[in-house]
């Protein structure tokens, strides 16, 4: 399995932002509280690079699961794969962040 690192870089991002979003997946922090500099951060990536980010919402957490272009997606988290991690994205609900969104999530059944 490809580490994190790797899957990110093949996106063409550079090496802060591979920091930036290595930092958010493993955070696990709820979107809504993030500082709105990490907030903004993550759109310029976005808008930048021409990509969206997938959150999953679960107990009241919302966090980075994956990245993806119009070509391809690479899920993110859970990177173990075990049982437990897939039971964490069961059941959950799904949110996508595009590029010039503004920092706005958009849901999964609003697309």
């Amino acid at each position: 399995m490809k580490p994190l690192k790797d899957k990110l870089e093949s996106y063409g991002l550079s090496t802060p932002e591979v920091i930036d979003l290595t930092e958010a997946v493993n955070a696990l922090n709820n979107y809504e509280d993030l500082p709105q500099a990490t907030k903004d951060s993550m759109q310029a990536i976005c808008d930048r690079n021409k990509v969206y980010l997938i959150y999953n919402e679960k107990r009241g957490s919302l966090f980075i699961t994956g990245i993806g272009t119009k070509m391809r997606v690479t899920y993110l988290f859970p990177e173990d794969g075990t049982d437990e991690s897939q039971k964490l994205l069961k059941n959950s609900t799904e949110y996508y962040l595009f590029p010039n969104a503004d920092n706005e999530l958009i849901k999964t059944e609003d697309i």
